[in-house]
């Protein structure tokens, strides 16, 4: 694990805060988890919009703190996403 993120989203006023989302180096890329139980499974579920926006939010803040060097992005939730 790179990082640990936090991130407010605003959809129409309505804000929600995430917290826990993971900055991971694999293989060859970095991915940005959402939140998930000990059992592997996620703990919210968004829209694939708000989802990458998330991810673009969490890497760029990477990018910015000098954490990772690429723009390469893997979004899972899960063991079912993998």
């Amino acid at each position: 694990m790179l990082a640990l993120a936090d991130v407010l989203v605003d959809i129409d006023g309505i804000e929600i805060e995430i917290n826990s989302i993971r900055l991971e180096r694999e293989a060859y890329r970095v991915s940005v988890r959402l939140p998930v139980d000990r059992d592997n499974r996620a703990l919210i579920v968004v829209p694939d919009p708000v989802r990458d926006a998330i991810a673009d939010v969490v890497l760029a803040a990477g990018l910015e703190q000098g954490i990772v060097l690429e723009r390469t992005i893997t979004i899972a939730v899960g063991a079912a996403h993998e």
